[in-house]
């Protein structure tokens, strides 16, 4: 029997204009961890900057998919924290 274990891959991706070589390794990454079975989910630095809660939101949509719990949370912390992901 194998166990699959879910992983989220969570990228911060930057904002330089014209990043071209950048963005290929970026999406090269991306296919390598895909195809070993991660889901992968970016988030613009420039969103998390000016409002971090909503750039995080595809990101704890996707933990709460994927069933993924901080290591060593407990599920007991109250709604607030564990919408941001402060289980502990």
């Amino acid at each position: 029997m194998v166990e699959r274990r879910a992983r989220l891959a969570i990228e911060c991706d930057g904002d330089k204009a014209g990043a071209v070589e950048q963005l290929r390794e970026d999406m090269a990454r991306q296919a390598i961890l895909e195809r070993l079975g991660w889901s992968f989910v970016r988030v613009r630095g420039s969103e998390f900057f000016v409002n971090p809660e909503k750039a995080m939101k595809s990101v704890l949509a996707r933990l709460s998919e994927l069933k993924i719990r901080p290591e060593g949370g407990s599920g007991s912390g109250s709604a607030p924290e564990r919408e941001r992901g402060l289980e502990r």
